[in-house]
């Protein structure tokens, strides 16, 4: 981890980006590649993309409501298969950046039902702001 994060660190040393979002961009990114490497041996397991959704969206409530954003949830019940952690980071990147750059007053919703993947057994997200 350490190897990681200081290699983030160089990384945004050598492209300028020496602010806090900058390094914390280039440290989960490290940490993707890394996390990335270890999903093959890990089993899917059953996720529950609605549920994952609105903890997601819960854990957005304060920094949402701060900017007065207003947060909305239009997910089907679907279960997929795959690694919740991953979904997860997903998930948190998006809103985390929905919240961000929406502008203040406006909406961000997650929408998502089933459909895709092998089999016509996935799900699919989308996420709207305004």
């Amino acid at each position: 981890l350490d190897v990681l994060v200081a290699g983030a660190l160089d990384e945004s040393r050598r492209s300028g980006d020496l602010g806090e979002d900058g390094i914390k961009e280039r440290v989960a990114i490290a940490l993707s590649r890394a996390e990335a490497r270890t999903t093959t041996d890990q089993p899917k397991e059953p996720v529950d993309l609605r549920r994952l959704a609105e903890s997601v969206l819960e854990a957005f409530l304060d920094k949402a409501l701060a900017r007065q954003i207003d947060l909305g949830l239009e997910v089907e019940p679907v279960v997929v298969a795959g690694h919740e952690w991953l979904l997860r980071e997903f998930l948190v990147n998006v809103v985390d950046n929905a919240i961000k750059y929406t502008p203040e007053g406006g909406t961000v919703t997650i929408q998502g039902g089933p459909g895709g993947g092998e089999g016509g057994g996935g799900g699919c997200f989308a996420m709207l702001g305004s």
